[in-house]
């Protein structure tokens, strides 16, 4: 990530990137709001990154303590196993890099040792005595509290349906379960409702279990079976009518709880996947982390050695934006190649990110009319997560009901096209010669005649002789030949100019 990146998808992606680490303690949407009090995502105009202690504003006498602390030790360890960065080498005018800052800053939150609570009263509390030194407590807090409702709650751009599974063992109690219930019913009121936005159902278990709807479900009581409950949960997504198998487990404990039972009922990592709060006060904090986390959960997709998988996707929206989770088969390089229709989508792929972004991702690309955009990535054996966002296209032949994609996944690298490159001059055939090629884009080859040049044909319709320049690549460009774009790559070094037709020097 670069030196002054800023903006809530920079700060969600690297907030998302260190918490999929499991390293610190559940902040309960404290590093979130901070941001955006501190230095709104970084795009506070009296913001001054060189001495600020980057978007999350550490201040530097605590950030030097995270230094000298031989406590946090086993944090830092871990951050230099997971990130690569030595942290006792790392200067208070670096944090303007993002991920630093927030390190930073999560350092800062376990050398106080003190777990935050989800109430955003009580976070005002906790940022006005460590961020502000306690002065004019009232203030601060005021300032804290009224800073944050610039954090909108995350939408959906996909269907989603979400089921709660409620514990009516005895232990849970029959008052407990009634403003469980009401606390599930206040969360509901607050997602958008509908076949093609959120599906909300519930069941509820004890050693029996039983189906009911939310509104309906009475305590019973009885012996406590989470396996049961969870059973009776992937029955209802298995009747769910636009019958998805992708099934994500996440597990909330309200109160005392058994971290044993919810570490095994929730998918994992269990630090993305369950959530502890301390009452029902606290359903803010969890109604933004459960929505954004249900939001996000990648589409699986298993590819074997030789084979290709196609998602078609419809943009029925102004943006529509998911994760694909790639499982390898084999093969060490997984190849994505994304073709639109009235559309342009912006591609990025990871294994080291399971929500690669503009943010964070190994490779990118941009799909637009005529240009697919085509990644490979060496996959190392793990996972392969690519994110797309694609919008409507603007071209003036595509009305307001097009719009959409497809996506081919296969195992190794696709096969090269090969395009052959006749010569005409006067209207009549003749034999290429390596002036024509270098005219092209400075090719130094032996040419003969039919010369075969490897080349990526695209759509039809442009007009003979035309050059254009390629949307995302500079050492790229596409020439019209035979009423087909045809696209060329520089020499390496060169970048095409578009001024002469010809690939220069940058």
């Amino acid at each position: 990530m670069q030196k002054g990146s800023k903006g809530s998808d920079v700060v969600e992606a690297v907030l998302d990137r260190i918490r999929s680490r499991c390293i610190f303690r559940d902040d309960r949407l404290f590093m979130r709001r901070l941001a955006i009090v501190s230095s709104e995502d970084g795009n506070d105009p009296n913001y001054d990154k060189d001495s600020s202690g980057g978007i999350w504003k550490i201040p530097r006498s605590r950030f030097e303590s995270t230094q000298i602390s031989n406590a946090l030790d086993g944090f830092k360890d871990n951050i230099g196993r997971t990130f690569g960065i030595h942290w006792n080498a790392i200067t208070y005018e670096s944090l303007d890099i993002p991920l630093l800052s927030a390190l930073a800053t999560h350092l800062m939150i376990e050398g106080i040792g003190k777990d935050i609570k989800a109430n955003s009263t009580e976070q005002a509390e906790y940022w006005a005595l460590n961020w502000k030194n306690g002065a004019d407590q009232r203030s601060s807090i005021q300032e804290f509290t009224s800073k944050i409702n610039a954090l909108q709650k995350p939408t959906c751009s996909k269907p989603v349906d979400l089921v709660f599974a409620l514990d009516e063992s005895g232990s849970v109690g029959s008052y407990n379960f009634v403003k469980m219930k009401q606390f599930l019913s206040d969360l509901t009121g607050e997602l958008a409702i509908g076949y093609n936005s959120f599906q909300v159902g519930a069941v509820k278990f004890n050693s029996r279990g039983t189906e009911n709807a939310l509104n309906n479900i009475v305590y019973l009581g009885g012996g406590t079976s989470i396996a049961y409950g969870i059973k009776k949960a992937e029955d209802v997504f298995k009747n769910s009518t636009r019958n998805e198998s992708n099934v994500v487990i996440f597990a909330l404990g309200i109160g005392s709880i058994n971290h044993a039972e919810l570490n095994a009922a929730a998918n994992t990592p269990n630090c993305t996947h369950k959530f502890v709060i301390s009452d029902f006060k606290e359903i803010d904090s969890i109604l933004f982390q459960i929505m954004k986390s249900t939001c996000e959960v990648s589409k699986p997709v298993n590819i074997e050695n030789g084979t290709k998988v196609e998602v078609e996707v419809e943009i029925t929206d102004d943006v529509v934006e998911d994760t694909i989770e790639i499982s390898p088969g084999g093969d060490p390089t997984t190849s994505v190649e994304v073709e639109v229709e009235c559309a342009e989508v912006d591609v990025y792929a990871s294994i080291n990110t399971n929500k690669p972004n503009e943010a964070f991702y190994d490779t990118k690309g941009k799909a637009t009319e005529g240009f697919p955009a085509i990644l490979q990535v060496e996959n190392q054996g793990k996972k392969v997560y690519v994110t797309y966002k694609g919008s409507k296209s603007k071209l003036s032949r595509c009305s307001e009901d097009d719009g959409g994609f497809n996506i081919t996944i296969e195992e190794g690298k696709p096969q090269e096209s090969v395009t052959e490159i006749i010569c005409r001059e006067n209207g009549h055939e003749r034999e290429c010669n390596a002036n024509d090629f270098n005219k092209l884009c400075h090719y130094n080859v032996e040419v003969t005649s039919s010369t075969k040049v490897p080349t990526t044909p695209f759509s039809t319709g442009c007009k003979s002789g035309t050059y254009s320049a390629h949307p995302s690549n500079k050492s790229m460009f596409r020439q019209c030949a035979h009423n087909k774009w045809v696209v060329h790559h520089c020499p390496a070094g060169l970048v095409f100019d578009i001024t002469y037709n010809v690939c220069n020097w940058p």
